[in-house]
């Protein structure tokens, strides 16, 4: 037991001094590129209160840990068009390593036009904490992503248009308590290292520079209750910079006669600015071999993401053999 609270409390301390110590220096916590704008439609159908759920292909963007959980190689596509205007593009994989509690992952997000284009790249790892002769109800996880971006490559942009690229990389660290079968807590911190390079040039060379920049860091506190029936979670995001307000998103899932799984999420900001509270209401269909022969499993999604921007549809399709 003194080994299993000392372990924890190791990794918790080492992520949260990580953080604090990486974001004294940044200006803002406010992304201007790479953001983060919910995908995986079983993730935002429950708020993006996913951080202690994501046993599936979305573990290695949202909580690597886990892995080291997942039981059979699982790969999912999404599509949205944020406020209508950026297209959207994810896919992602989960596969098992055998039986031995260990899991890797990767995954691709694509977004833009010729205007300017992103693509975010992810390939992580997870294990159960008795693979390191750590207590076997934690869980440990890593994701390294590659961001890439380009812009200016319109025609329409005239010959004298400024164009450029960018490239840099990013680390998460994971960890989770499995508590029972049903409840599980867990601790990432998103982008605890990280930096992008820009350049730029155009025709006459007028506008030829380049400079670096980091993609704010994020610390996810979760939790989450899953049996057959239903599934709860929460997430915090507490703030790491002066102008960013603490978040905190709830997710509530149930099922319908073993195929529908009606979502609702709720998620929005804590202090004294803009709430930006979002609300996402979602639908599974989750098909067995039943239905689908050879193939485990087939899931079909939609969530409708409602906020006072704009409401966006997401749609999606996963598979599990």
């Amino acid at each position: 037991m003194k080994r299993s609270i000392s372990s924890i409390s190791g990794i918790v301390a080492a992520v949260l001094l990580t953080a604090s110590f990486v974001s004294a220096g940044d200006v803002s916590g406010i992304p201007g590129a790479f953001a983060d704008v919910g995908l995986g439609l079983r993730p935002l159908g429950m708020g993006g209160a996913y951080t202690a759920l994501a046993v599936d292909e979305n573990a290695v963007r949202w909580n690597a840990s886990l892995l080291g959980d997942v039981l059979d190689p699982t790969a999912g596509f999404s599509w949205a068009k944020q406020f209508g205007v950026i297209s959207y593009n994810y896919a992602s994989i989960a596969y098992p390593i055998s039986d031995i509690g260990l899991g890797v992952g990767g995954y691709i997000i694509s977004a833009g036009d010729e205007v300017y284009r992103e693509t975010t790249i992810g390939i992580g790892a997870g294990v159960t904490g008795d693979n390191l002769h750590l207590p076997e109800n934690l869980l440990l996880g890593s994701t390294l992503k590659i961001y890439v971006a380009n812009f200016g490559q319109d025609a329409d942009g005239g010959a004298d248009r400024v164009e450029g690229s960018a490239s840099g990389f990013g680390l998460d660290l994971a960890a989770s308590w499995r508590v029972s079968d049903e409840l599980i807590f867990a601790l990432v911190g998103r982008d605890l290292i990280n930096t992008v390079s820009w350049t730029s040039d155009n025709a006459d060379h007028s506008t030829k520079g380049s400079y670096s920049e980091g993609v704010p860091r994020v610390i996810d506190i979760a939790g989450a209750f899953q049996d057959e029936k239903f599934a709860v979670s929460f997430d915090v995001q507490p703030s790491l910079y002066s102008d960013v307000l603490t978040r905190v998103g709830f997710g509530f899932e149930f099922a319908m006669l073993k195929i529908f799984k009606p979502r609702l999420g709720l998620s929005q900001n804590f202090g004294s600015g803009d709430p930006n509270r979002q609300v996402s209401i979602g639908l599974g269909i989750d098909l067995d071999p039943t239905f689908t022969g050879p193939i485990r499993q087939i899931k079909f999604g939609y969530t409708h993401l409602i906020q006072h921007i704009d409401s966006t549809p997401r749609v999606g399709l996963t598979v599990s053999w």
